[in-house]
């Protein structure tokens, strides 16, 4: 039986390539880097109809047939189908908010920042893509049928930057494509660019006019996503776990605040804090350079966690097209198959408001590398790519798991701390904000979507609680808009992780190792907590620590 699951694996993710050629790049499966998938609605319908067949499928086999770790597999892979099905036939976002620029962006960034081939191979795949840009755009506007007014003007302000982008790819081609290439290149730029006027002129004459000011998922399906992604958690006791924990980290935060400055308010220290940073954009990412380099120092040193081969995190500016919608620093991660297992660390700029400098001071840029880089994101997800299934792979890229994913990086923060890794009073104050921040997020995820807070409430409860600036808590909450369930990840997946190594320390007692638990519950991948919980389970029974109770 475990055979005949690999073989239904394997034509799940041919099909997913051909469906959609760039996943094929994301997986570092390169055969269509040169292609871009049919953006039409009529397409989307025929997937998802093709991906509920799939889904029946893998229903249909045995897990008392499966080996342990088939099983494990199975068990996430329908666990993702339902979450596909749902967001596809019932929340049906996909036809509320346009992408289309997101995607085109998504498309070309991994071949133009990863070096898994000559620059040259890649800048002539990205020339045939940009030529296929204008037909994509303009299939996808037949997806858009109850367009939401916050996200037709987010991707307004997408599609307005992405000229910027396609210009620093062109700049970059000067020195490596030869005269004809240059010209060809040159030319599907101008046609793209000529085909986003017009893409945004359909989006602010047709869509904006008819446009939707409701942008909230509502508690009745926000209860259902909740529950399909299988936290172990209903939705008010989430929301309870984030109020708790946000009283919790306030006391924290006053504490703090006294030892920094005695008798000062926690206003008063987060602007002490907060003002001391690089004096400018070039030194932040040199700072940023340099927390990844001490982090990596710091786990290789103390034999916290191995570090595989290979691997490599590059720091970029976000590019502009992204810059409405990432406020301060993201992780493109790694390929499954490509040989070099490269990750991408963007840091956004501070444009023409030298305020947001703030939040990139020097106790920030630390924290922030532990939760992108080392050991957070790029180690959890390079390790992922390297599991000898591809099953997480494919969970991970679906967003199938992100307790465990954005858990880990979370509960990193305060883990790093734990072992000494910068550990002083100003980066504990900076540090306890982002948990201030992340029960906050859990509170406005919840409320948000439930159409207890509008967009205005949350960016005012965002400023109150957090003190960040307010033109980076607007693009916050136009993301949270966006992403129902997810910003509740954080908090509640470190939350179990937390949870879960307690329950190993149990079964261990006095013989528990903490290198194995870490080692363990890397080498588990990009699947949710509950399923890794069972791994180890599986391992601690093998090893002869008898089940609790």
């Amino acid at each position: 039986m475990d055979e005949e699951f690999d073989k239904l694996v394997d034509e799940f993710v041919k099909w997913l390539i051909e469906m959609n050629p760039i996943v094929g790049t994301i997986l570092g499966l390169h055969e269509y880097d040169h292609l871009l998938p049919d953006a039409s609605r009529e397409a989307y319908l025929k997937e998802t109809e093709e991906e509920k067949e799939f889904l029946r499928r893998l229903e249909e086999l045995d897990p008392g047939e499966l080996s342990f770790q088939k099983r494990i597999e199975l068990d996430a892979l329908i666990g993702i189908g339902h979450q596909a099905i749902f967001g596809a036939e019932e929340y049906r976002q996909w036809e509320s908010r346009p992408v289309a620029v997101d995607a085109l962006g998504g498309s070309i960034l991994r071949l133009f920042t990863m070096d898994f081939a000559p620059l040259k191979d890649r800048l002539l795949n990205i020339t045939s893509r940009i030529e296929k840009a204008p037909k994509f755009l303009e299939e996808s506007k037949t997806r858009i049928v109850k367009p939401v007014k916050l996200w037709v003007e987010t991707e307004i302000q997408t599609s307005k930057g992405f000229p910027v982008f396609l210009d620093e790819i062109f700049k970059t081609a000067k020195d490596v494509l030869s005269e004809s290439e240059l010209e060809r290149l040159g030319q599907a730029i101008e046609k793209t660019k000529e085909s986003l006027l017009d893409y945004e002129k359909w989006m602010e004459e047709e869509l904006l006019p008819n446009s939707e000011e409701e942008y909230r998922m509502g508690k009745e399906l926000l209860d259902k996503s909740i529950e399909l992604k299988r936290l172990g958690l209903t939705t008010d006791e989430i929301r309870a776990l984030g109020e708790k924990y946000l009283n919790r980290f306030r006391k924290q935060l006053e504490e703090l605040a006294e030892i920094i400055k005695p008798g000062a308010s926690v206003d008063e220290v987060r602007e002490h804090v907060r003002s001391n940073h690089p004096e400018s954009f070039d030194q932040v990412m040199e700072e940023y350079r340099d927390s990844i380099k001490e982090s990596r120092r710091f786990i290789e040193e103390n034999g916290l966690i191995d570090i595989p081969p290979g691997e490599e995190l590059k720091v970029v500016e976000t590019p502009e097209y992204l810059r409405n919608t990432i406020p301060f620093a993201a992780y493109l991660s790694p390929t499954r198959f490509d040989e070099k297992k490269t990750g991408i660390y963007i840091v956004t700029p501070i444009g023409d408001n030298p305020n947001l400098m703030k939040e990139h001071s020097y106790a920030s840029i630390m924290n922030t590398t532990v939760h992108e880089g080392y050991p957070g994101h790029h180690l959890q997800l390079t390790l992922s790519r390297m599991n000898p299934s591809i099953v997480p792979s494919i969970i991970g890229m679906s967003m199938g798991a992100t307790d465990t994913v954005e858990g880990w990086a979370h509960y990193c923060e305060e883990w790093m701390k734990e072992k000494g890794f910068d550990d002083t009073p100003e980066a504990r104050f900076l540090q306890t904000i982002d948990l201030i921040w992340r029960a906050v997020r859990i509170i406005v995820d919840v409320d948000l979507h439930s159409k207890k807070m509008d967009f205005n409430q949350a960016v005012e409860f965002l400023l109150e609680n957090v003190g960040m600036e307010r033109p980076s808590a607007e693009t916050e909450v136009r993301r949270y808009t966006m992403y129902p369930a997810y910003q509740l990840c954080y908090l509640i997946g470190r939350h179990l992780i937390m949870e879960l190594r307690d329950y190993v320390k149990q079964r261990m007692g006095d013989k528990y190792d903490e290198e194995f638990f870490h080692n363990t519950f890397l080498s588990a991948g990009s699947i949710p907590v509950f399923l890794i919980r069972q791994i180890f389970d599986h391992e601690l029974e093998a090893m002869g620590f008898p089940p609790q109770g």
